[in-house]
């Protein structure tokens, strides 16, 4: 397949290696899951039992050691060209681990290191996360969900949608409103075990596309937690600083599409050059087919380059960080908002032209394709942000206005 994205550290190969094994193996049950809306937890226990959910988890604490964004990218994408919704589940792990590992590694020297019992059991397969910050009508930055603080626990109440990965997960990440004495409000972030009293899964996920996700509401009612479960961060409706490494949240969710895209391609050249025009002539002969293969050729190229930019860029600004300025954070979030946009809006391309070439064959349900064809969509909703918001973000910094000030 050309010149696809390599890993670039020993640690990376190594995740790409068991990515590309996993991929081969859930492609043979993709179909199944798709079909009946079903979680594949056969294949979290498969990816445990190799260690693949462990792979951001630092060495010493047991774990694969992978600290490189664009190693992670990779590795997501070749697992999407097998089960993208298995993918698109996992990365909210893989993300969780990713960045506990991260705040663990920066700690100062001295300081207790924060998440390093999470990591652990990480790293022995015990547990797995889950992220649910997506809300109806709403994005990350503006929960509605509330946690309010009486004594010394917090009592939280609200809904959230799109919690993707949640039927398998130990542990959910969960963004929530705090409202000061004076009026203000902040961000938290909540982890909360799954068992957790007051909190449910409602499972409504019947969806057009990543129909094996387990993207399932999660309902909060008078759900009480220790004051420790929440830590309080920057004011509500922003990101701040913070948009610096949540960067890496926008590159990883855009490479699953970018997977999708990239065997879109590779089925649509083999029904090229395998199919024959009246039993004659092989299509791959007809120029209006070379045509059409041409043009996906250009677009997954121009999309891989996008999505390895952005992970250069956040590789290497985050190796200085916390000494990201507000400025540089807020020009970093841009820059990969705008790749998440043209990766995205550059798979479904793919994918149309893919399954126009292949026929009336790519229409069926059992078809590959079909299911790309409809899991590809799903890039546009994935946060952070979706695209439209996304797309306000962008104008608003190269405009030299602040992007939090909406």
């Amino acid at each position: 397949m050309g010149f696809p994205l390599l890993p670039r550290t020993p640690a990376g190969e190594r995740f790409v290696e068991l990515a590309e094994m996993h991929a081969a193996d859930f492609a043979t049950r993709a179909a199944e899951h798709d079909h009946d809306g079903s979680f594949a937890y056969e294949n979290y226990n498969a990816m445990k039992a190799s260690g693949f959910t462990a792979s951001c988890v630092p060495t010493e604490l047991g774990g694969g050691g992978m600290s490189s964004v664009h190693d992670l990218a990779v590795g997501i994408s070749r697992l999407a060209r097998g089960d993208a919704s298995t993918t698109i589940a996992i990365a909210m792990h893989l993300l969780g681990t990713w960045g506990r590992a991260r705040a663990w590694r920066i700690a100062p020297s001295g300081q207790p290191r924060p998440g390093e019992e999470m990591l652990i059991r990480a790293a022995k397969g015990e547990i797995t996360f889950a992220a649910i910050n997506s809300e109806n009508g709403s994005d990350p930055r503006h929960p509605f969900t509330e946690a309010t603080r009486r004594g010394d626990e917090w009592v939280i109440n609200g809904r959230k949608a799109f919690g993707t990965g949640t039927p398998a997960a130990d542990y959910y990440s969960c963004n929530v409103m705090i409202r000061n004495d004076d009026g203000t409000k902040q961000l938290g972030i909540a982890l909360l075990h799954r068992d957790t009293p007051g909190m449910r899964i409602d499972p409504v996920w019947d969806a057009f596309g990543m129909r094996g996700s387990g993207s399932d509401d999660i309902i909060f009612e008078d759900c009480v937690v220790p004051l420790a479960s929440i830590t309080v961060g920057q004011k509500w409706g922003t990101f701040g600083i913070t948009a610096g490494a949540g960067s890496a949240g926008g590159v990883v969710l855009a490479a699953p599409f970018l997977g999708i895209a990239e065997a879109s391609h590779d089925l649509a050249i083999a029904a090229a050059m395998t199919r024959k025009r009246r039993r004659e002539t092989p299509m791959r002969e007809l120029v209006q087919v070379q045509q059409a293969v041409a043009e996906i050729e250009v677009l997954l190229s121009v999309a891989r380059a996008s999505l390895e930019r952005s992970t250069d860029l956040v590789d290497t600004l985050l190796a200085r960080d916390p000494a990201l300025t507000l400025q540089e954070s807020q020009e970093l979030m841009m820059e990969v908002q705008a790749m998440k946009h043209y990766v995205n809006r550059t798979a479904i391309e793919i994918c149309d032209k893919a399954l126009a070439l292949s026929g009336g064959g790519g229409y069926m349900n059992r078809s590959p394709l079909g299911r790309h064809y409809r899991d590809v969509r799903a890039g546009p909703f994935m946060s952070p942000l979706t695209a439209g918001d996304g797309m306000e973000y962008i104008g608003r910094v190269a405009l030299g206005l602040d992007p939090d000030d909406t």
